[in-house]
């Protein structure tokens, strides 16, 4: 079993925020991933706090309203990897990277409140602290990235779960 890190930028107006949540997307830069992540794995998903560009997310070059809720900062979900890598049939853009598609998960742990994060950036840090003796940096790796064994037990921790984090 592998835990992944998985970056989302705060949705758009007018996209689904909670069913956004459960979804892992690769950039083009990421391909090589689609065949190391398996059904089983599970995955954190991350949401920024800041857009990219001012603030203005776009989508194929053409930008779209402003996010329609505040950005969380902080886990918002955590999910077991459900289905095989979907590749697009045409990569899109989404605020200046290129996704060329995206595992299905099934939550795991979300947050009661769509608006709040599970648990939030200054609360990950401190645990990361701790456990993994560094800051948690989560755009290290290009916003998509494997959890080492000591990450994967900070995230256990966090979320209050029993993962087995390999050395």
């Amino acid at each position: 079993m592998n835990c992944w890190l998985n970056i989302h930028t705060p949705v758009a107006r007018g996209e689904n925020r909670r069913e956004n949540d459960r979804y892992v997307y690769l950039q083009d830069r990421g391909e090589h991933f689609a065949n190391e992540i398996s059904k089983g794995d599970f995955a954190v998903i991350y949401e920024t706090v800041t857009v990219q560009n001012d603030g203005i997310i776009t989508v194929n070059g053409k930008p779209l309203p402003n996010p329609a809720y505040a950005p969380r900062g902080g886990i918002v979900a955590f999910v077991r990897i459900i289905s095989v890598f979907q590749l697009e049939k045409t990569p899109y853009e989404y605020n200046g990277d290129i996704y060329i598609g995206n595992f299905e998960g099934e939550y795991v742990r979300k947050s009661d409140d769509i608006n709040k994060p599970i648990v939030p950036f200054k609360v990950i840090d401190s645990v990361w602290m701790k456990e993994c003796k560094r800051h948690f940096v989560p755009h290290l790796g290009g916003g998509f990235r494997r959890l080492k064994p000591d990450e994967c037990r900070a995230v256990s921790k966090l979320l209050g779960l029993n993962l087995q984090c390999e050395d």
